[in-house]
């Protein structure tokens, strides 16, 4: 059985957004924002560490999310008013999943 990694989501009031802490630094910058879609070399060329480029780099590709902001030891993710978090939030985990080989135990 997989190790867990606990996520907690915070829902923001314009339903727009939402906040994924992780519970471990994830970033090396206190904050740090890529407008989607965005040139894999912008993502590279950041000084965010390995774990938030990694990050940014898989969400970017997800259709419907239009920004991302890192934070040290979590990101907020921006949608598109044309999508819904049902179509979103499942690629957001399965990202998770990938780069830690943990399953993802959300709460709210």
């Amino acid at each position: 059985m997989k190790e867990k990694l606990e996520v907690t989501v915070v829902n923001h009031r314009n339903n727009r957004d939402r906040e994924y802490h992780l519970g471990m630094y994830i970033s090396e910058m206190d904050f740090y924002t890529f407008r989607f879609p965005v040139k894999d070399s912008a993502i590279s060329c950041s000084k965010i560490g390995h774990t938030a480029q990694n990050i940014a780099r898989h969400l970017n590709g997800v259709d419907g999310i239009e920004e991302i902001f890192i934070r040290l030891r979590s990101f907020t993710i921006v949608i598109s008013p044309a999508y819904g978090w049902d179509e979103i939030e499942n690629d957001i985990f399965h990202t998770l999943e990938l780069m830690f080989g943990k399953t993802i135990v959300a709460t709210r």
